[in-house]
Order: C-alpha cells, then structure tokens, then sequence
C-alpha cells in the first residue's frame, strides 16, 4: 500500500505510482478526458435529441470503443430522466452499425418515469446515419431486500508486481490497425494470463487485469464515475486471445452487444477485471467480466456476445485443437491436421492446405505424430469422454469403432448428409466470401 497526495487529502490506495513521465492526477473530476469526450448537450431543436461529439482517444482500434459510445448515450439518458435519487443500475446496449468519430446525435425516450425505478431508451447515431447503437436502461433508486455475493475476489498480486503493457519489446509487431488509442487513457497490468507478444499454450480464457485511468474521471464525492465503470467493462475479447493462444489466423472482435451491472461505488486508484470466455460457435463468442474495487468489493458485473471478423480470410471450419493437443504445439492450430486431437472438428488444414476426410489422407504430419504415440494417434481424447456428441461411447474404444458409434447416432437423429466435413466446408467458404466482401479489412463492426 502506498500514499497517494492530492486536494482530496491523503488516503490509502492500493497500487503504485504511475510509469515516468505519465503522472497520476487525483484531482482531475469534471475536467478529466473521460468527462470532456462524453458530453452530451440537448438540441433545443428537436425534443429528446442530444448531441455530442466521438473523440478518436478512444478507439478499440478502429473506431471510438463501444463502451465510450455507450456512455455517451447514458450521459444524454441520464440528462433526458433527471432524476437524480435514481442511479444506474443496469444498461444493455445492441451494436447495429459502426458510429465513427465526429458529430453525432442521440435520440431518447423515457419508457417509464417511476417513483423507485424508471426506464429510458437511446440510439446513438452519426448524424444523417439510419443506425448506430441502441441502449435500454434502468435507473432506481435503494430498495429493501437481500445482500449476498457468490463471486470471490481474485487472489492475485498488487498492481507494481505484476508486468505491464507498456514493457512493449522493440520488435513485437502489433495486429492489424496499430494500437488503440484507447490504452493511452487506461493503462493495465497483468495478473493472469499473458500479453499478445508471449509465446505460451494456452490452458484456458481466464485473465485478470488492474486497470486504471490516466486521468480519473471522479465526481464531487471523490468516487469514480458510474460511466466510465461501463467504459472499463468493455475490453472483454482479450479472453479470446488469450483461450487460442499466439500463432493463429489473423481476426478482430467487433462486438454484437455489451450488458453491465452496476452494484455500488469505486474509489479506487487501480480496479481488478476478471475475464472469460464462456463459449465460442457458430463465428460467435460470449464473454463475461467481474470488475471489482480492492475495498469496496464487486462494483460491476458485464456480459458480451462478441462476433469473428478475418481480414485474411476465415479458418477451417470446427473448433480449434485442445489446448493440450501436441499438434498444435508442433505447427500451429490453422495447419495441424490430426483429427484424433480434436474428434470433434469438421476438417484440418496440412500443410498443404488440403482438408483430411479420414485419417488415413491425415498426410506425413499425422502418420509421424501416430508413430510416435501409437496406435490410438491421440494422448488425450477429452471429448470422447465428456462431450455429448460421443454418447455413451467406451473411452477406451478403438477410434473406427467411436467413428461408428458417432454416425450411429447421427442416423438415429435424422442428420442428413448435409452436415458432413465436406458439404459444411463448402457451405462455410460459401458464407465467408459474401461476409469478407461485405466487412473488408479494417472493418470494426457491420
């Protein structure tokens, strides 16, 4: 713990001083960077519609973060309510089309003015632009009921003992589009997991990062500002990276929306966010984070359905290898091509780019890999003993006979020959031609 000095007065903070050159301001409130780009002034022209201006020291990385933009419009919901006993207490927000820097507009509708709790709808837009993003939130006020949490605080290290982005080594060359601007406003450290310029196997989507403003954007009492907690909250896709590792296709995260929770106040120079990835299908993922302040506890709670963008072009189709799969380790998951690693996947890419329809076209890469480990071809079949899709097929059975037991059950569920390996790469590259055309290289959302 060290002492931090401002107009506030001293207090306790749990973290360390900022990096040289970058220094930390306590003090700033109102007048912070957060504050200044999330403005949104009311257009005595048109009732309900406010205006505001998208700063580019936001962008994730292509265009402002979705997070800003949503706080922007919760700064016009919260104007258009003026309702101050009532507090944010929920926000869901669906992404329909980009809103780019510049000028923009906010349309907002009170659904309900209650006495305990209201509602109020916006769409945030560039202007003369059909779509952009839509928000639903509830404001409310305290309540009588029941307090409990079931999530712990992480167990991790302070923030001045764990590594941070800004020890970029000299020559990792960044993803396409450069680094987002909106790092140079939040900094973070590493507690769990790792940075994109690690070499490691992944083991699962789980990383904890301290997080904090360069210029905090506190209000009158000295908390941080509700808004900028939902700012925070939208950094959820880093899970997916770190559950597929280095090595793999180029992509990008547009996201399809953001929900956030708020329970209570922060104060707290250094916030911690514990993110996952719960489930990725169907060019579809779904996140959630846990942002808690060190002393005051969880302060928010989000959840995100995040979508695949390739600029290169799309992946086989099917799940990549286990994290585990020897394979991967030895080429990389876009090449590997055993599918006794991954049972479950439609096709594999070698070398050559062919995709294996059995085994036994797996190319020299798979018949080495067998030599070495046997007969079965595979170290573990994790899948083959816990995954629906296996039924109560033997663990221990030959691979021909759970390849047998597989088909079996699908016949008996009415799966036609149009879900096999061959039709379902056909329809994938048919999808993905159309989708790349429509989303060219550099696009961040639809």
């Amino acid at each position: 713990m060290w002492w931090t000095i401002s107009s506030l007065g001293t207090r306790p903070t749990i973290g360390s001083p900022s990096p040289a050159g970058v220094p930390y301001v306590a003090s700033m409130g109102k007048e912070s960077l957060f504050a200044r780009d999330t403005i949104a002034e009311r257009d005595p022209g048109h009732e309900g519609r406010y205006r505001a201006t998208l700063s580019d020291n936001w962008n994730a990385p292509f265009v402002p973060q979705g997070g800003i933009a949503t706080s922007i419009a919760l700064r016009a919901m919260s104007e258009e309510l003026d309702v101050p006993d009532q507090r944010l207490r929920t926000v869901t927000t669906a992404y329909a089309a980009q809103v780019k820097q510049g000028d923009a507009e906010v349309d907002v509708s009170v659904l309900r003015r209650g006495r305990s709790m209201s509602q109020v709808l916006a769409t945030l837009r560039n202007v003369d632009e059909p779509a952009g993003h839509t928000s639903v939130a509830v404001f409310g006020t305290r309540r009588p009921g029941f307090e409990f949490t079931e999530l712990t605080f992480p167990d991790v290290p302070p923030p001045d003992e764990c590594r941070s982005w800004d020890d970029v080594p000299p020559d990792f060359e960044p993803r396409r589009g450069g680094p987002a601007t909106f790092w140079d406003s939040v900094t973070s450290r590493v507690a769990v997991g790792h940075l994109p310029w690690d070499d490691y196997e992944p083991t699962g989507s789980e990383r904890v990062y301290w997080y904090r403003f360069q210029e905090p954007p506190l209000l009158d009492d000295g908390t941080i500002d509700p808004l900028a907690l939902v700012t925070l909250c939208d950094t959820m896709p880093g899970a997916v990276f770190e559950r597929l590792g280095p090595g793999g296709p180029e992509w990008v995260p547009p996201s399809a929306d953001l929900t956030v929770h708020l329970f209570g106040d922060a104060d707290a120079e250094w916030l911690l966010a514990r993110n996952r990835a719960r489930h990725a299908g169907d060019g579809y993922a779904s996140l959630d984070m846990e942002l808690w302040d060190p002393e005051r506890g969880l302060v928010a709670y989000a959840t995100q359905v995040m979508f695949f963008v390739f600029p290169d072009g799309p992946p086989p189709p099917g799940p990549a290898p286990s994290p585990s799969c020897s394979g991967m380790k030895e080429v990389g998951w876009r090449e590997h091509g055993c599918p006794s690693c991954c049972p479950t996947a439609r096709s594999c890419f070698q070398r050559t780019g062919q995709q294996p329809t059995s085994r036994s076209s797996g190319g020299a890469l798979y018949q080495r890999q067998r030599s070495r480990r046997g007969r079965s071809g595979s170290a573990r079949r994790p899948f083959s003993q816990r995954s629906a899709v296996h039924g109560s097929t033997s663990a221990g059975a030959s691979p021909r006979k759970r390849r047998a037991a597989v088909l079996a059950q699908r016949s008996a569920s009415g799966v036609n020959s149009s879900s096999s390996p061959r039709a379902a790469s056909s329809v994938w590259t048919n999808i993905s031609s159309h989708a790349m055309a429509a989303y060219p290289a550099g696009s961040a959302q639809p």
